[in-house]
This record gives structure tokens, sequence and C-alpha cells, in this order.
């Protein structure tokens, strides 16, 4: 083989390797910021109070809870007895914004005060960015299959222009002045 013949294969191995290498390595880059809270330094705290709610075994959910913002029950207090409500007693879920029970006492009413962290903007741009590159990698592997049909492709035409002019070197087929044999 000639080597710029050699070049097409081996440039397009070399593509298809390092574009695996750099996917993998943004996608590790993207998911130790996204896991490490790097970017939660600046965020803002707000505590909020509700009145009204209750804590039984079917739970409460908290009214302004939003799931893109952190929240913990700072304290519950029953507001029948004015006496804050040990955290052992209840339980409350960060991913939902349900408050339940967690022993048989039920409590009708009850102020919940609660600590809103809110994402901060460079938080909502990776979690954003994270998102937007995951979908482009679903995207892209989607057509994966047909762009390496026209690899294959290229590389066969390629295979076959070779093995023609090698043949025709050799003196095999192609027009040539000699007789047959």
């Amino acid at each position: 083989m000639v080597e710029g013949e050699t070049g097409i294969i081996s440039s397009l191995i070399n593509g298809v390797g390092g574009l695996i290498v750099l996917t993998i390595v943004v996608l590790v880059i993207v998911s130790t910021l996204l896991g490490a809270n790097l970017l939660r330094a600046t965020e803002t705290t707000t505590t909020a109070l509700e009145t009204g709610a209750f804590i039984n075994s079917s739970g409460y959910t908290v009214t302004n809870f939003d799931t893109t913002n952190r929240n913990s029950a700072v304290s519950v207090v029953n507001d029948s007895a004015i006496g804050t409500i040990d955290s052992a007693n209840y339980t409350f879920n960060t991913a939902t914004g349900l408050l339940t029970n967690a022993t048989a006492t039920t409590w009708d009413l009850v102020n919940i005060t609660f600590t809103d962290v809110e994402p901060t903007n460079f938080e909502t741009a990776s979690t954003n960015m994270s998102t937007g590159f995951t979908s482009g990698i679903d995207n892209v592997s989607t057509k994966i299959p047909t762009i390496l049909l026209i690899g294959a492709v290229v590389l066969l035409f390629g295979v076959i222009v070779l093995l023609v002019r090698q043949s025709q070197a050799m003196g095999i087929g192609g027009s040539s002045n000699r007789g047959s044999l």
C-alpha cells in the first residue's frame, strides 16, 4: 500500500477514537463539578415559615416547595402546645417536600420553619449544560451507525480503487497491448 492511502483509514480511526475520548473527558468533568457541589459557595439561603400544617401518617407537602431548590425543615412547632417537636418525631423528604410523622403521635396544627436554598446562576448553567450535553450525545449516538456505514463505504471504494490500480500495475485486466494467454 502507498502511504497516502492508509491516511484515510488512520484518520477515520483516530477521529472516532478522539471523539470518544473527548466525550468521556467532558462527561467526567461536568459530573464532577455537579457532584462536588463546587458551585454552591455563593448560594442564597432564605428562611420561610409555613403555618397551618399537620403531621400524620399520610404526610403534608410543604406549599412553597420547589424541587430545584434544596429545602430542609429547620423546626416544627406544635401550634396548640407552643413547643418545638423533636426532629426524631418526623421526617422531611427533601426531594418531594413531604413531611410525615415517624411516631404514632399526630399533630393537627403545626408551624414549619424551613430553609430554601436557591441554585446559583452557575449551578443552573452547569445543570443546563449537562442536560444539553447528554441530549446532544443521545442525538449523535442515534446517527453513529449511519456515519460508520458511510465510512465503511468510503473505505470499500478505496480498497476497490487500490486493487484495480495494483492489478493494472501487474498487467492483469485493464487495457494492455499484450496478447492473451
